[in-house]
C-alpha cells in the first residue's frame, strides 16, 4: 500500500510539474463578471470571475479560449508551451475610418450578381457603430445572404442597406454577402470604406470597360470560367464605373448555370486566403505592398 501511495504521489508531482499557467488579464476592467471558456484535447473548463485576472494551470498544448466581458467576446487560439499570458482589451471605438474592405468580390452572371465584402477592423479596440452598403442603382430584388457581424438592426431603402450598431472585434473581420438582379450594360461600384482589393468576375463572353480596373486573366469558379478584373487601394468614396461589352467565345467556353450558393462557397475560399495572407503580413510587420492574390 505504501508503494502504491508513493507511486500515486509521484504521478501527481510529475503532472503538476508538467503543467503551465495560462493567465487571462482584462486590461480595462471596470468591474463585473468575466467568463472564460477553454477547450483543448481532452480538456475543457468554464469559469466566471469578478476581477481583472485569472490563472489556469494546464498542460502544454493548443487551446481555444473564449473570453466574455460586458456582453462582448474575444476568441483566441493559443499554443501553450510555457507560462502564457493573454492581455485582452474590451475597449470600444466608433471611428469608421479605421475600418477597410480587405477584399470585395463582385461576381456577375446572366442578369444575376453576387457581392461578397470582407470588412476588417485592424485596431486593438472593438468597433461599434453604423455601416452602410450601396448597391448599383439598377439592381432589383436584393437579398442579404449572409452578415456575420453582430448588429442591432438593419434597413433597406432604395439601393442602400444601413446596419445599426454593428460590433466588430479587434483585429478581426466580418463578412457580408449580397445577391441581386441587374439587367443593365453598366454598373457603378461604390467604396463605402477604403478598399485593399476589388475583384470583378465576368462571364467569358463579357469584357469590362473601366478606367480603374485591370484585366487579370481568367479563373474557374464552380462549373464556370470567368474573366477577372481587379483594382487595389481604392479610397473611401471612390466610385468605379464599369461598362459591359460582349465578345464572341468558343461554345465550350460559354458560362454554365449561375448558382449563387456554389459561387459564394468558392469565393469564400479566396477571401479566406486573402485574410490569412494579410494576418501573416501584419504579424510579421512586413511592408504591405498590396500584392493581393485573386
Amino acid at each position: 500500500m505504501r508503494a502504491i501511495a508513493l507511486a500515486l504521489a509521484l504521478i501527481l508531482l510529475l503532472s503538476v510539474s508538467n503543467a503551465q499557467n495560462l493567465t487571462i488579464n482584462i486590461l480595462n476592467y471596470k468591474g463585473g463578471a468575466v467568463s472564460v471558456q477553454i477547450f483543448g484535447e481532452n480538456f475543457s473548463i468554464n469559469k466566471t470571475f469578478q476581477n481583472s485576472s485569472v490563472t489556469f494551470p494546464i498542460k502544454p498544448g493548443n487551446y481555444h479560449v473564449i473570453t466574455i466581458y460586458n456582453n462582448l467576446s474575444i476568441v483566441k487560439n493559443v499554443n501553450v508551451t510555457n507560462d502564457t499570458t493573454l492581455e485582452l482589451s474590451f475597449e470600444e471605438m466608433n471611428d469608421i475610418s479605421s475600418l477597410f474592405y480587405l477584399n470585395r468580390h463582385v461576381i456577375v452572371g446572366r442578369g444575376e450578381v453576387v457581392e461578397i465584402d470582407v470588412i476588417y477592423n485592424p485596431t486593438q479596440k472593438f468597433f461599434r457603430g453604423d455601416l452602410e452598403k450601396t448597391i448599383p442603382r439598377d439592381a432589383k430584388n436584393l437579398s442579404i445572404l449572409e452578415f456575420t457581424g453582430r448588429l442591432e438592426d438593419f434597413s433597406v431603402v432604395d439601393n442602400k442597406v444601413v446596419y445599426k450598431n454593428v460590433v466588430i472585434p479587434p483585429n478581426a473581420s466580418i463578412r457580408a454577402v449580397y445577391y441581386y438582379l441587374l439587367d443593365s450594360n453598366e454598373m457603378t461600384l461604390n467604396s463605402e470604406l477604403d478598399t485593399k482589393q476589388l475583384v470583378l468576375f465576368l462571364p467569358p463572353d463579357v469584357n469590362a470597360i473601366s478606367d480603374d480596373l485591370s484585366f487579370a486573366g481568367t479563373r474557374a469558379l464552380g462549373s464556370s470560367t470567368y474573366n477577372i478584373y481587379t483594382a487595389t487601394n481604392l479610397s473611401k468614396g471612390k466610385t468605379i464605373e464599369v461598362k459591359f461589352e460582349r465578345s464572341e467565345v468558343k461554345l465550350e467556353e460559354k458560362q454554365g448555370g449561375f448558382n449563387p450558393f456554389l459561387i459564394v462557397g468558392a469565393v469564400l475560399i479566396l477571401a479566406g486566403v486573402s485574410l490569412y495572407v494579410y494576418s501573416k503580413k501584419k504579424e510579421g510587420k512586413t511592408e504591405e505592398k498590396e500584392d493581393w492574390k485573386v
